[in-house]
C-alpha cells in the first residue's frame, strides 16, 4: 500500500509533457527460418531494434529498422550475445567468446573493443566512448 502511494506521489511530481499519450504498438515477425528470438534492444533514438535470432543451432544478431519492413541478419555475428547500442546508434556492441566487440549497423567486419572480457550483461556505452560494465 505504501509503495502504491509513493508511486502516486511520484507520478504527480513528473512533468506531464514527457509522457506520449499515443503509444506505438507493433509486432516484429521472425525472419524466415528463425525459431527463437531473444534480447531485443532498441537504439537510443528508438528507430532500430537489434535482437538475437536462432536458426537451427546457429545464433546471429538481426537488425530491424522500424521504418522498413525487412529484418536483416548481421553477417559475422554468429554466437554474439548481450547486444547494446553505441550512444549515436551507429554501432552495436556485443559479447562473443571472451571478447567485447562492435559492428556497424551497416554491416562489415566486427571490431574487438576488449580482449579477455569476462561475460556480463548490462554494458552501457557512454557518449565519451567509455564502457561501463
Amino acid at each position: 500500500m505504501a509503495v502504491a502511494g509513493l508511486g502516486v506521489l511520484l507520478g504527480l511530481k513528473l512533468p506531464r509533457d514527457t509522457v506520449d499519450p499515443n503509444p506505438v504498438r507493433f509486432v516484429i515477425a521472425a525472419p524466415e527460418g528463425v525459431t527463437w528470438i531473444n534480447t531485443p534492444i532498441f537504439s537510443p533514438d528508438g528507430k532500430l531494434l537489434v535482437f538475437r535470432g536462432t536458426v537451427g543451432t546457429r545464433t546471429d544478431l538481426y537488425l530491424q529498422h522500424l521504418d522498413e519492413f525487412p529484418v536483416r541478419r548481421l553477417d559475422r555475428t554468429e554466437e554474439a550475445s548481450s547486444p547494446f547500442f553505441s550512444p549515436d546508434g551507429k554501432w552495436i556492441g556485443f559479447y562473443r567468446e571472451g571478447t567485447l566487440e562492435k559492428i556497424s549497423i551497416d554491416g562489415g567486419d566486427p571490431l574487438t573493443l576488449v580482449k579477455s572480457f569476462p561475460f556480463g550483461t548490462g554494458v552501457v556505452w557512454m557518449a565519451d566512448g567509455s564502457l561501463i560494465v
